[in-house]
């Protein structure tokens, strides 16, 4: 831009400077005034100025401004402002399932297992599974990794049966738990043998029934 001015200033110097210069010469001779054509008027050189310095120095310089160009976004790269996506949620419910133990002889213990099931798991792990019982016999609990259920209750003398084992169910996000979908496996029943010794018995002869709340 400074350029632009200075080259401006240098045109209109030397467009005064001629037109300074014609009008010294035609005052210094009066004589060529008459010698010169009858009607003819001279056109000034400085009649010009307002034409050149108009084109020198009013260069606009609006047009140098730049806009600003969008970084596009590309893998990896957060957009501004991103919208928030909703994330689906639901929520976690959970039951009561009792165990209600009964049995067609005498026995001295049992255990059965509870296999693991889509709409949830009992709470706790291990040894920490939630589940109680009001028998005062020696009762054993485990609630393996892969969701099984693992109960029992033992004595040197025989079982006061029925018996019942309370266990905390986390249901599955909009699932809901029945009474079927707790199914008994794998049962095992120690009896009183003649001679008085505890021996694996017959394991039809213990009862389970399952309720849920």
């Amino acid at each position: 831009m400074q350029a632009q001015v200075v080259n401006g200033i240098v045109s209109i110097a030397v467009v005064i400077a001629l037109g300074v210069g014609t009008g010294c010469g035609g005052g210094g001779g009066g004589g060529n005034d008459n010698g010169g054509v009858a009607g003819t008027t001279p056109t000034p050189a400085r009649t010009f100025v307002p034409a050149t310095q108009t084109i020198v120095g009013a260069t606009p310089t609006a047009h140098t401004s730049t806009v600003p160009t969008p970084t596009p976004v590309g893998d990896g790269v957060t957009p501004p402002n991103p919208t928030p996506i909703a994330t689906p949620s639901g929520t976690q419910g959970s039951a009561t399932v009792v165990f209600h133990v009964s049995a067609t002889a005498t026995v001295l213990g049992f255990q059965f297992s509870i296999p693991p099931t889509a709409k949830g798991r009992f709470s706790g792990s291990a040894a920490l599974v939630q589940c109680t019982t009001p028998s005062r016999e020696l009762f054993t609990k485990n609630g393996k990794d892969d969701g099984t259920l693992i109960l029992s209750l033992a004595f040197p003398t025989a079982l006061a049966l029925p018996a019942t084992i309370s266990c905390t169910f986390d249901v599955a996000a909009g699932q809901q738990l029945l009474a079927t979908d707790v199914t008994i496996s794998d049962t095992e029943v120690t009896v009183l043998s003649n001679d008085q010794k505890g021996v694996v018995g017959d394991p039809s002869m213990l009862v389970v029934d399952v309720s849920v709340s």
